[in-house]
């Protein structure tokens, strides 16, 4: 993925997850919005996926994303919370978190692009 990310002029600075999601720590070029970065992630990986796995064709992505920007002062925070992915979801679902989210931040969702 931090390949991909470099491919589209990007800088993939920690990249992290759990089986049901992926977290992406990356600055983002001026030249590209986080959907269009977004979609040449998903597809690219999609595709090499396929290719080279060929006993995971059922591999997918949900069809929507998150995206957040992130303060430089904020950085090393949001760093450690990606770097921490899997012991964090022992404590609390993707699901709950995220949801819990939106909803403190009063930022509108669709059911039907978050959750596969």
């Amino acid at each position: 993925m931090a390949g991909i990310v470099k491919e589209c002029g990007g800088k993939a600075h920690l990249i992290n997850g759990t089986t049901d999601h992926v977290h992406m720590l990356v600055s983002v070029p001026t030249s590209l919005s986080a959907a269009e970065l977004m979609r040449h992630v998903k597809g690219s990986l999609s595709r090499r996926v396929h290719q080279e796995l060929p006993g995971r064709r059922e591999f997918g992505w949900q069809r929507g994303f998150a995206a957040f920007s992130v303060s430089r002062s904020r950085f090393q925070q949001v760093y450690e919370y990606i770097a921490g992915q899997e012991e964090h979801h022992q404590k609390v679902s993707f699901k709950k978190e995220l949801t819990a989210f939106f909803e403190k931040h009063e930022i509108e969702y669709s059911e039907t692009y978050v959750w596969p």
